[in-house]
């Protein structure tokens, strides 16, 4: 890594700069997460597209479990390594969980990311590689009965039908009657998922490491980048302040999008109806790491 740094031009500050140095701290974040079943298949063909072909042949990622994590989180203050401030923030996650190999590990690949801010945003797609997009959310309120989670995003129709953008709710996850909290924090396992299921799900959460696909469109060839990597990036949690499982049963709907092709990356049914095979929450801490950097390709000079 010090080799690396010593190769890189320093990063010049501007003024009106959007993406601050990293790492972020952020505090007091509830994270609300809904386990779900997808197609092995289509998510190793979505590892082939993004993440594999950009490896160089390093190592490979495969799915870990047909299953994924959409979660919802709030965070009141998310502050950058320098201080210079905090924003709140609200996000939708699409998690999956992979194994990588060369050496073995368990990460989490989130192809669809959503915020309601310009900062994590930015910061998100220019250090990480994160794919985040704008959207706007409604969340319930943890002390009251957590019913109704929604994402609506800007949406662009198919490529040379000219019609304006339009407000998509994309994503929803609602209660099937009423919702209640649980507030022991252990034991959770998805049903129908198993014991091997429930440890491997138990390892991504205390290692809680991070793979993102970065890359920057050409400015001169529009279907050209002039920079794509592999980031792994990892978080550690220093504090949990409470948490639990959410009782009942909860149904996940996926809106059809050119945009956000969700339904088809991940294998889901076709009118976007997906069962939950588990839901919890959880109140924590959480700081981010530094991103490690795998299969670099620019142009050479």
């Amino acid at each position: 890594m010090t080799t690396r740094r010593a190769k890189l031009p320093p990063y010049i500050e501007r003024g009106g700069e959007q993406v601050p140095p990293h790492p972020f701290r952020l505090d007091d974040v509830t994270l609300t997460s809904f386990a779900f079943r997808v197609d092995r298949g289509r998510v190793a063909a979505l590892c082939e597209r993004q993440l594999n072909a950009a490896t160089s042949n390093q190592f490979r990622y495969r799915p870990a479990l047909p299953i994924a994590v959409a979660y919802f989180a709030s965070t009141p203050a998310t502050e950058p390594a320098d201080r210079r401030g905090s924003t709140p923030e609200s996000e939708l996650a699409l998690w999956l969980p992979l194994l990588a190999d060369n050496p073995r590990r368990v990460v989490w690949f989130a192809p669809y990311l959503f915020v309601d801010s310009c900062y994590p945003l930015l910061a998100g797609r220019d250090v990480y590689g994160f794919p985040k997009a704008l959207a706007r959310f409604e969340l319930p309120s943890m002390s009251e009965q957590p019913a109704r989670f929604s994402a609506t995003v800007t949406t662009w129709s198919p490529a040379g039908s000219r019609a304006p953008a339009r407000e998509l709710e994309l994503l929803s996850v609602e209660a099937q009657g009423p919702a209640r909290r649980r507030w022991s924090v252990r034991g959770l396992r998805p049903r129908g998922l198993g014991r091997a299921a429930a440890s491997t799900l138990a390892e991504l959460g205390s290692r809680a490491r991070a793979v993102s696909f970065k890359q920057i469109r050409d400015a001169q060839f529009p279907d050209r980048a002039c920079y794509q990597a592999i980031v792994e990036s990892g978080f550690e949690v220093p504090k949990v302040h409470d948490g639990g499982h959410l009782q009942g049963d909860y149904l996940m709907r996926v809106s059809p999008s050119t945009a956000y092709p969700i339904i088809e990356d991940l294998g889901l049914p076709e009118d976007g109806l997906v069962d939950v095979l588990a839901a919890s929450w959880l109140r924590f801490d959480v700081r981010s790491l530094e991103g490690e950097v795998y299969g670099e390709q620019r142009p050479s000079n």
